[in-house]
């Protein structure tokens, strides 16, 4: 079995994640994980079964299977990890303040000026889905 990761458009609702998954376990897939907000499909693909039919199964449903690639293992850095890197490079002064006693970690201005960034990128991650789903 392969992993591989299908980057799908379309999908806007938990319904449309379902029956992506579905069609996805009919066509033999495992480990299934589809989350609409990301529009990524991540499934154990079976050596009998080419990506090809999968792709089409999707896209007889009315999506678009926009791009594939296979997962070799865990990757930190994914579509969007690099904004879980950044985040967690700047949070990290954040929390150690509370077991170094050192004055710049505990000005105000300095935490703001680190947890801005933070909470844009988070904006820009899930703001998205969320203006969208409020359209």
């Amino acid at each position: 079995m392969e992993k591989v990761s299908l980057e799908v458009s379309g999908m806007h609702c938990t319904a449309c994640a379902v029956s992506v998954e579905k069609k996805i376990l009919e066509s033999g897939g495992g480990s299934i994980h589809v989350n609409f907000t990301t529009g990524e499909a991540t499934f154990d693909k079976p050596d009998d079964i080419s990506l090809q039919q999968i792709m089409k199964g999707i896209e007889s449903l009315g999506y678009r299977v926009v791009g594939s690639n296979s997962v070799k293992g865990f990757t930190l850095v994914g579509k969007d990890g690099w904004l879980r890197v950044i985040s967690a490079i700047l949070t990290m002064p954040l929390l150690l303040h509370m077991f170094v006693d050192n004055a710049l970690l505990m000005h105000p201005l300095f935490q703001f000026s680190l947890s801005l960034p933070v909470f844009v990128l988070g904006i820009f991650r899930f703001g998205r889905s969320a203006w969208s789903s409020l359209r």
